[in-house]
């Protein structure tokens, strides 16, 4: 797997979360996606941004987004 692969898996699955918390009504999530699938670079900043992000989460041990059950599982998948 290359690192875009990768880093497009990751993007997914927060904007799956993204979607989820907001049951698909949040009109932010969807700007995210057409932002997110507008160009290749857009899509590796995109990801980078949300890979250190998951970085920060993981070690803050009392975040409450590591409590969110679907978050939880995204995380596990990586």
């Amino acid at each position: 797997m290359t690192e875009n692969e990768e880093l497009k898996i990751i993007s997914d699955s927060l904007l799956k979360f993204l979607i989820h918390e907001n049951n698909l009504l949040s009109k932010s999530v969807f700007e995210i996606y057409n932002n997110w699938t507008a160009s290749t670079q857009t899509q590796i900043i995109f990801a980078n941004n949300v890979r250190w992000a998951l970085r920060f989460i993981r070690n803050k041990k009392n975040s409450p987004v590591l409590k969110n059950k679907v978050f939880a599982e995204l995380l596990e998948q990586k």
